[in-house]
């Protein structure tokens, strides 16, 4: 074997092994992510606790002055807010995750206000009880402002 070829081989050998190392480096961090998202589950696979929550989060982030729709992403904290008219379109998706999206293409368009609610995956049948939840909270801090 040339010494280019064996030099090759033992950097490659060398680069997978502290690539391997990475995870064992912060062991705790990633089982505190799962941690995480395990309650998040625990969390919205029961709509008595999962509604309450996500209209405390909901009501976070979203609020009125006047005429004006105030959104502030949860996920995000305060590195963005977004000012829209409180008449502006919205729509709560619920399954892969939970959010609200405000504007006029209501599909997620660069003109759009999204507010996180959850990340974790939500079963259709309690979507159908904690939608309809976050729709009513939804409508009443918006107010007759909601009212076109």
């Amino acid at each position: 074997m040339s010494r280019r070829l064996v030099g090759g081989l033992v950097l490659g050998l060398g680069f997978c092994l502290v690539l391997s190392g990475c995870d064992r480096t912060n062991p705790s961090a990633k089982s505190e992510a799962d941690k995480k998202q395990d309650e998040e589950r625990a969390l919205l696979s029961d709509p008595a606790l999962a509604e309450p929550e996500l209209e405390r989060r909901l009501m976070a982030a979203v609020s009125v002055q006047g005429r004006v729709l105030i959104v502030r992403n949860p996920i995000l904290g305060d590195i963005t807010s977004s000012f829209l008219p409180v008449t502006t379109p919205w729509v709560i998706n619920c399954g892969p995750g939970v959010s609200v999206v405000f504007g006029s293409s209501v599909n997620q368009g660069s003109n759009d206000a999204d507010v996180d609610l959850s990340f974790a995956t939500v079963e259709q049948k309690d979507c159908a009880t904690i939608g309809p939840q976050l729709a009513n909270r939804l409508l009443a801090i918006l107010g007759d402002g909601a009212r076109p």
